[in-house]
């Protein structure tokens, strides 16, 4: 409202001025017709300090004044004329020029207002955002950065070099073992590496203050593709490390002190069943002793698979590569599984000529009987199965085809996360980690995989692992 009245005020201000030149035009220096220079001057004046359609008034308003003194005073047409032209011209140029002064003004005002939005969202943020120049100084720090660097104020910090200011730091892997020269997190910022959801335990000497970070790093470059500025960002998830390795070591106690009983209940029930064949018992009671031993397998495949979890996830699970031959190991692998599935429904299409795989076998077969046993599992009896591959680049990629129900668009998204179990139509059972597991072995061997389905007709779960 202010701006509008201000406007108002100066165009009044204007206007008198180019009525005063014309007044002065008709009565101080009758019979001499003025040049359009002092009638121009209002319009330069108003394209300084007026947006373009009060520009445009200004020019109407003393093109008027002008034509109505050149009548007044008996000018001649052609100099009349010309006068309007001139002053047309610079009314022309003088709107142009409003009006990029406009555009210029608003994206000033959009610039402070964005760069004051994104100081705001920095400084009140929970992670902490280093940014530092080419040279590894630090150009910008937000409130929560500084307080785990342990400063107050930025000015203790900014200009300075970073590697000085973290001098008095120990960094340590999520193992407990110390970070080697340059692999540091803040090191590896400067040196314009990208990474994301590095861990790593931090220790201020100093203060001795220890915390847990996340960290991630991106450096900003500019179009000839030299490094500009270089950012981190910093997490503490000392708090959730902890809920984490408290989940952990419950997890390995449980699966301890479930096993010996459980070998002990499926030993004993395995040696129950072959007395009842002895001993020619009927059918039920084998029946009822075969679905003991069924479940306590199947009790075993869910320790199992909460152990893996744990190790996969805390990174202490490791590959043992070899090159791998895939149709033998596949053949193979049927062939062993028939007492546990239906390799009968199984149709292998692996090609003779692919590549060896890069790939750890004991791990390469539990991601394969996942996939079978849960193809398997939810399609209908006496449906086909197929397992196939093909080279893709440096990389093979190894499918699993069945033709069951599918699954539902709203469950494929969620369906290789930790505990996900599908809400559709398919089969709940178990704790929802095989395919998490799954998923887990694959990227630990540097792959990649995903599921195409249609509800009604199957799914394919496709997966990609390095050849050697």
């Amino acid at each position: 409202m202010e701006a509008v009245t201000r406007n108002r005020l100066i165009l009044a201000a204007i206007l008198l001025l180019a009525t005063a030149v014309f007044l002065i035009d008709l009565f101080a220096v009758s019979g001499v017709l003025l040049p359009i220079a002092p009638y121009a001057v209002s319009i330069l004046i108003a394209a300084y300090l007026l947006p373009p359609y009060q520009v445009a008034g200004v020019t109407a308003w003393v093109m008027a004044l002008l034509l109505a003194s050149a009548v007044s005073e008996g000018a001649v047409a052609w100099r009349a004329a010309l006068d309007e032209a001139g002053l047309l011209f610079i009314g022309y140029l003088a709107t142009a020029l409003a009006r990029k002064t406009q555009v210029e003004a608003a994206l000033r005002f959009e610039a402070q207002s964005n760069l004051a939005q994104l100081r705001a969202v920095v400084e009140s943020m929970a992670e902490g955002v280093i940014i530092a120049d080419p040279q590894g100084r630090a150009v910008s720090l937000n409130p929560m950065a500084l307080r785990m660097l342990g400063f107050r104020a930025p000015e203790e910090v900014i200009g300075r070099d970073l590697r000085e200011v973290v001098r008095g730091f120990e960094w340590r892997d999520p193992a407990g073992q110390p970070l080697s020269p340059g692999k540091a997190p803040l090191e590896r910022m400067l040196r314009g590496e990208s990474f994301t959801d590095l861990t790593a335990f931090v220790k201020n000497v100093e203060s001795g203050e220890e915390w847990v970070g996340s960290y991630n790093g991106r450096p900003v470059r500019t179009a000839a593709g030299d490094i500009f500025l270089s950012v981190l960002t910093s997490r503490d998830i000392t708090a959730q490390w902890r809920v984490d390795e408290q989940r952990n070591d419950l997890v390995r106690a449980i699966s301890h002190d479930l096993r010996n009983p459980l070998t002990a209940v499926q030993g004993q029930s395995q040696l129950l069943q072959q007395m009842l064949v002895s001993a020619g018992f009927d059918g039920r009671a084998q029946r009822s002793v075969r679905a003991i031993v069924v479940g306590a397998k199947r009790m075993g495949a869910m320790i199992q698979d909460l152990v893996d979890s744990t190790r996969l996830e805390a990174g202490q699970l490791r590959l043992e590569r070899h090159p791998t031959e895939l149709r033998p190991f596949v053949l193979d692998l049927l062939q062993r599984s028939a007492v546990v599935l239906e390799v009968s429904r199984v149709a292998a299409e692996i090609p003779a000529d692919l590549p060896p795989l890069d790939a750890d076998p004991n791990r390469l077969e539990r991601i394969l009987v996942n996939l079978l046993s849960n193809a398997l599992k939810y399609s209908p009896g006496g449906t086909e199965v197929r397992v196939g591959a093909e080279r893709e680049a440096q990389q093979v990629r190894i499918w699993v085809q069945d033709r069951g129900m599918g699954i539902l668009p709203e469950d494929l998204p969620h369906i290789f996360e930790r505990f996900y179990r599908a809400k559709g139509a398919r089969k709940t059972e178990g704790l929802g980690l095989g395919l998490y597991i799954t998923r887990m072995l694959v990227e630990a061997h540097g792959g990649r995989i995903w599921v195409e389905s249609e509800t009604g007709k199957g799914s394919t779960f496709s997966f990609t692992l390095p050849v050697v």
